[in-house]
C-alpha cells in the first residue's frame, strides 16, 4: 500500500472516530449512518469504504469493472443519500444478531430502509441486503399476481360449468379462459321449398 494511501486511511480512521463522538468506531447502526453522512459530505472515499460491508464493496467492484472506472468513482457516485440532501433523520433502529435496519428520511419526505451488517465489530452499510429486499419484493408481487390469475381462471371454469346450455352440453373455455360463444338456436336452419302446384303470389 502506498504511503499516501496509508496516511489517508489513518486520517479516515481518526475522522471516523471523531464523527462517532470519541475515540471508538461506530457502536450502533445509527452511528454508522451518521459517520457515513459526514464522509459523503467530505467526499472521503476511504472513510466511506470503511463503512460499507464486504458484499457492498464486491458489488461496487463489479460495477467499476463493467463501467471501466475505479471503485472509488463508483463509491462516490453510488451513495445511499442524495447529493442535494441536507437534513438526515433516522428512526426505527432494529437489531437482530449481526443484522440491523434503520429507516432514513429521503428528500421526498418518505422513509427508506437501510440494511447494515456487523463485521469485525463494526456496523457497516449492506447494499446487498437492500438489493435482496428488492428481489424478494418483486418475487412476492409476482407470486400474488400468479395467485390472482389462477383464482380468476378457476372462477371462470366454475361459471362455465354452471352455465349448461339447452342441449345439456357444458360450454368450453378457449385458451384465454374465455367462454366459447355458440348459437342460441338448437335447430339447424331448414331449407325453404316452394309448392310447384300453387302459383306464385303476385303483387297487385
Amino acid at each position: 500500500m502506498p504511503f499516501s494511501t496509508k496516511i489517508a486511511l489513518v486520517l479516515s480512521i481518526v475522522s471516523l472516530a471523531l464523527a462517532c463522538g470519541g475515540d471508538s468506531m461506530p457502536a450502533t447502526p445509527v452511528e454508522t449512518l451518521k459517520a457515513y453522512t459526514i464522509a459523503v459530505k467530505r467526499k472521503d472515499v476511504e472513510m466511506m469504504k470503511m463503512l460499507l460491508s464486504e458484499a457492498s464493496l464486491g458489488i461496487h467492484r463489479e460495477q467499476a469493472k463493467a463501467q471501466n472506472v475505479s471503485i472509488d468513482e463508483i463509491i462516490k457516485r453510488e451513495t445511499i443519500f442524495s447529493e442535494t440532501q441536507r437534513i438526515f433523520d433516522y428512526r426505527n433502529e432494529k437489531i437482530e444478531g449481526n443484522k440491523a435496519t434503520v429507516e432514513v428520511k429521503n428528500d421526498f419526505g418518505g422513509w427508506d430502509i437501510v440494511h447494515l451488517l456487523k463485521e469485525k465489530g463494526i456496523w457497516k452499510i449492506d447494499k446487498k441486503g437492500f438489493s435482496d429486499q428488492i428481489i424478494d419484493q418483486n418475487q412476492e408481487a409476482e407470486r400474488k399476481l400468479n395467485e390472482q390469475i389462477e383464482r380468476e381462471r378457476q372462477q371462470a371454469e366454475q361459471n362455465a360449468n354452471a352455465d349448461v346450455n339447452s342441449n345439456g352440453e357444458t360450454p368450453q373455455l378457449d385458451s384465454n379462459g374465455n367462454l366459447n360463444q355458440k348459437s342460441n338456436s338448437s335447430e339447424p336452419n331448414q331449407p325453404v321449398t316452394l309448392d310447384s302446384n300453387k302459383p306464385p303470389k303476385t303483387n297487385n
